[in-house]
């Protein structure tokens, strides 16, 4: 007989209807479960949030999200595969104590959304119903909802034994890890399932987080619209191949929301980004001036005179419709960087969330 802690593991989940207001439907997805989670229990899922801001310090009130916390933690169950007699253990998927905490902010927010925000109609009302997360008082966060982030801390974590530091340790994507990778995409295919222009996109990502450490999902849908091909002449007259690249950054915080960089050629192709764009804009027809080839993108525009620069254009109908230069695959770029540890024979590869892409050091 499975424990119940197995049996909610393996009930299906039931979804909420998904705002499609939202951008981000995966993460709204995930708060409307986890908003439902909470609705399950027998106090009135509305009313313990609204009692939470009038009265944050009611240990009532206090108990059942603590309750709901540690029935959560517990119940998250998955399977895993192991090498014995038993072949396949359950373990616990909430492990640490950032993750416990990412839950309850996660359930503030759809709490706060749902629950709290038609109170906030009234204008007159509207700065009373608030679940504060951050309030600063005498240097000090506070506020109701963050009274179940201390509690988290300092009852939660020991009593589940949860890790208080960070599961895996950072470790740099360097020069020869691109190398395996390159090669493991293209010479043995096998490993990595993709069509030809899903595995060039998929190279081209793993460059391009090298130039800037950028993440994963600031490089899933680079549009022809980000990049400028420039033809530049030298005072030799040699001819090379430059391209002006803008990313559009993510987790910033209100900061500059993008990043412009300029590029050039370089002889081994798998570090070359400018070797994967301008191939794949060739096979696409995506120049104006319609080149069928790399040599001849290179010897086919003239220079007038003193000028040293050609912008070589991209067709207007693809910037209209904003399509893209390489398009993502079914997944998300860092799952394909297990595959290459994989088939080194490493057996501990390092987790995708510690491989830090930037190359500053080499």
């Amino acid at each position: 007989m499975p424990s119940r802690t197995a049996r909610l593991a393996g009930r299906p989940a039931v979804l909420l209807p998904i705002d499609p207001f939202d951008e981000d439907t995966q993460t709204a997805q995930s708060n409307a479960n986890l908003y439902r989670y909470c609705r399950r229990n027998v106090v009135d899922h509305l009313k313990i949030w609204r009692d939470c801001i009038e009265d944050c310090l009611d240990r009532r009130t206090q108990a059942v999200f603590q309750g709901f916390l540690l029935d959560y933690c517990r119940s998250n169950t998955k399977r895993v595969i192991v090498l014995g007699d038993r072949e396949v253990i359950w373990t616990y998927t909430i492990t640490t104590k950032s993750a416990a905490t990412e839950i309850w902010r996660t359930l503030v927010a759809a709490a706060d959304k749902r629950a709290i925000a038609p109170l906030r109609r009234n204008a007159t009302e509207a700065q009373r119903w608030k679940l504060c997360w951050d309030i600063k008082v005498e240097g000090t966060r506070a506020g109701p909802v963050f009274i179940i982030v201390k509690w988290i801390k300092t009852h939660l974590t020991p009593l589940l034994e949860l890790e208080v530091d960070l599961p895996y340790s950072k470790r740099g994507f360097t020069l020869d890890d691109i190398a395996l990778f390159a090669d493991t995409l293209w010479l043995r295919p096998h490993l990595i399932p993709l069509s030809p222009l899903q595995r060039l996109s998929v190279h081209g990502a793993v460059p391009f987080a090298g130039l800037g450490g950028f993440r994963p999902g600031m490089l899933e849908h680079l549009e022809y619209d980000q990049f400028r091909v420039l033809l530049v002449r030298d005072g030799a007259g040699r001819r090379r191949v430059a391209v002006h690249c803008k990313i559009y950054t993510n987790k910033r915080r209100g900061l500059n929301r993008q990043v412009q960089f300029t590029i050039l050629a370089v002889p081994d192709p798998r570090y070359c980004v400018v070797r994967i764009l301008i191939p794949r804009a060739i096979q696409a027809d995506a120049f104006e001036a319609g080149y069928k080839s790399y040599d001849e993108l290179i010897r086919k525009p003239t220079f007038d005179g003193n000028t040293r620069i050609i912008r070589l254009n991209w067709k207007q109908h693809l910037l209209d419709e904003k399509a893209e230069i390489l398009p993502p695959p079914t997944g998300r770029f860092g799952a394909f960087g297990i595959a290459p540890c994989l088939s080194q024979g490493i057996e501990n590869p390092p987790a995708r969330t510690s491989q830090g892409w930037g190359l500053a050091g080499d």
